[in-house]
């Protein structure tokens, strides 16, 4: 699991206690799982506008899972930085990251969930 998530899900819950923090990452998973999407055929799509729209609005929440190579990544798209963001090789890292931090997600939900039920 990437440090820095787990270590912003571990002051999460420490903040909201196991129960609320559960409750809220199980709400908030799909949304960024969307917003990643639509972000993906966005940039394929070479639609900077509304890229850096939909980036904007997931800063915010992947904030949350503390993980500084997203927001930069995402940074990049809000800031139209096209000699960046239209490359493969970046589009690519977009959609890592937002695997691994998914993952993580995933992976912190599932121990924790069976450890209060």
């Amino acid at each position: 699991m990437s440090g820095s998530t787990e270590a912003s899900l571990q002051t999460l819950q420490e903040n909201l206690g196991i129960k609320d923090t559960i409750d809220l990452l199980v709400f908030a998973l799909p949304r960024i799982r969307e917003r990643q999407q639509a972000l993906h055929q966005c940039l394929q799509a070479r639609d900077w506008e509304e890229a850096s729209r939909v980036a904007h609005q997931t800063l915010s929440s992947v904030r949350l899972y503390g993980s500084s190579q997203i927001e930069q990544l995402l940074q990049a798209v809000r800031q139209q930085d096209i000699g960046v963001i239209s490359s493969a090789s970046f589009q690519q890292s977009l959609v890592q990251e937002f695997e691994s931090v998914t993952h993580t997600v995933k992976t912190w939900l599932a121990k924790h969930t069976v450890c209060t039920q």
